[in-house]
């Protein structure tokens, strides 16, 4: 099997406004408390922002709102002028598992002559028969090169995405990375995909059990970086003493706890650092036509990819679970 390079563009049809989307004062609760409260911010042309934080803190419910799929209790979010919204989910959700893939793309583009189509999906590594085969019999990761080619197709230029790196393949991840780099439209992301993330965006929004949300300027390892100095046992205890005068019980033990736990967390990213560089050299291997003459590496390396990206989720979870994320 051989795999050709994919250069493809991603190109917004309409430049768009300067303003995509504010969102103002929002807040929204569940039984349990406040998923958020008094949240706002800005998004103008072409930001990136990257949204983290553990499960059940909102991340997607902020996302629905935006796009109209849920309600606030209080505050309201606002689209820009000229604004066209794309949606990426990892469930898929936006594709008609009856259609074939070019039934898919006639949804979009009905006008689009047929060469072009086929030439056009040839990018995403789909030819010949392939693009008649329905969307409910295609894997995960070329289902995901469908949604990603719909998108492009209908030239979004503010595209929202929640978890897209989840269960993708190599091809359909180095697609998805590459046509986001090249992209010059906005776009608002929800992942714990660190080196995702790193590539992608340039804003970060830290959601916390807590309902408290924080904003950070830089990418993820930016990110990484200031959480790490908020947490060290010295700018806790200034923290600590400008909420609370005065020492409690139990304070001593908190700082010892906070201490071996830093410790440890020193480790986790070291590790990730590795992983991560492992993982990154292992992609470029598979992104090389030449390794595709022979396919016993081919599996070798896909072998190896798997079994990295199965190590760097769980040192994520650990990362997240050290940080008081999880």
């Amino acid at each position: 099997n051989k795999e050709k390079r994919i250069t493809i563009k991603f190109s917004p049809q309409l430049r768009g406004g300067n303003e995509v989307l504010e969102v103002r004062s929002l807040s929204k609760s569940l039984k349990a408390g406040f998923l958020f409260d008094d949240l706002s911010f800005k998004l103008e042309r072409g930001d990136r922002l990257g949204i983290v934080g553990p499960n059940g803190t909102g991340k997607t419910t902020l996302l629905r709102i935006i796009m109209g799929e849920d309600k606030p209790d209080h505050g309201e979010t606002r689209i820009g002028e000229d604004v066209k919204l794309g949606y990426y989910d990892q469930h898929l959700a936006e594709l008609n598992p009856e259609n074939s893939i070019m039934e898919e793309m006639r949804s979009i583009d009905s006008k689009l002559k047929d060469g072009k189509l086929r030439s056009f999906l040839g990018g995403f590594l789909f030819s010949g028969e392939d693009t008649f085969v329905s969307i409910k019999d295609l894997s995960g990761g070329e289902q995901a090169r469908v949604l990603l080619a719909k998108l492009m197709l209908a030239k979004v230029n503010f595209l929202i995405l929640d978890e897209p790196t989840n269960h993708l393949d190599i091809p359909s991840r180095r697609i998805l990375e590459e046509a986001l780099c090249d992209y010059d439209g906005t776009i608002l992301v929800v992942s714990h995909d660190r080196y995702f993330l790193d590539r992608i965006v340039t804003r970060i929004l830290c959601f916390g059990r807590d309902g408290r949300v924080k904003a950070y300027w830089g990418n993820y390892s930016y990110f990484l970086k200031k959480r790490k100095e908020e947490t060290k046992p010295g700018a806790m205890e200034k923290q600590k003493k400008k909420e609370k005068p005065g020492k409690r019980k139990g304070d001593k033990k908190r700082a010892r706890e906070n201490t071996v736990s830093l410790d440890s967390l020193a480790d986790i990213e070291a590790k990730i650092t590795l992983l991560e560089k492992e993982r990154e050299e292992t992609t470029r291997k598979l992104g090389d036509s030449a390794t595709y003459r022979y396919p016993d590496k081919v599996n070798e390396l896909t072998r190896k990819y798997q079994d990295l990206s199965r190590k760097l989720d769980l040192a994520y979870k650990e990362w997240e679970k050290k940080e008081g994320l999880s």
